[in-house]
């Protein structure tokens, strides 16, 4: 066998675990997702990170198997990380947003379908969680509003989480569903 043929060859071999690995992600997720009782959103951020590193892993092994020294690799990702660094040096917020999106996601001080209230100078607000992503925290108020919050901004406020409504008797005797993993995601 030639040196092309090897590296098509552990090209395809690579590829395939990748997706073999892609689609036991998904799984795993999903499965856990409905196993713990989590909300959809996390499973779909945790997904996301654990597949974008994923196929980080998959480039870095097609460069090494094509023929590009780590040594290249590091100087390629280096400068790129240079520039990053240099063009969003301005924007230091959007990486302490994605930081404390960490911190809210793990400490789960409040969750999507939670009503919480705040100070924003003068004004009260008030509102429930309708999403947290990775650089904001969105809260629809009373009125249908849509407040959007940078998460490095909702760690440093004094948040006062209101309790849910009680459930009527019904549904506290009532087993709830298994959901299966394909209807989480519905």
């Amino acid at each position: 066998m030639t040196t092309f043929q090897y590296q098509i060859t552990f090209s395809i071999i690579i590829i395939a675990i990748t997706i073999v690995l892609n689609l036991l992600v998904t799984y795993v997720v999903k499965s856990a997702n409905v196993r713990f009782n989590l909300k959809q959103s996390r499973g779909i951020h945790i997904q996301k990170v654990l597949k974008l590193s994923l196929f980080l892993l998959l480039f870095l092994a097609l460069l090494v198997i094509w023929g590009i020294k780590p040594d290249n690799i590091w100087i390629i990702g280096s400068a790129f990380f240079s520039f990053i660094g240099i063009g969003l040096f301005a924007s230091w917020s959007f990486f302490s947003n994605i930081l404390a999106s960490f911190i809210l996601f793990f400490t789960s001080p409040y969750k999507i379908g939670d009503t919480i209230s705040f100070k924003e100078g003068s004004e009260d607000l008030k509102g429930l969680v309708t999403d947290m992503t990775l650089v904001f925290v969105f809260i629809t108020n009373d009125e249908g509003g849509v407040i959007s919050i940078p998460n490095n901004q909702i760690l440093q406020r004094v948040i006062l989480k209101h309790p849910r409504e009680p459930l009527d008797s019904k549904a506290l005797t009532s087993r709830p569903t298994k959901l299966t993993g394909s209807q989480v995601y519905e």
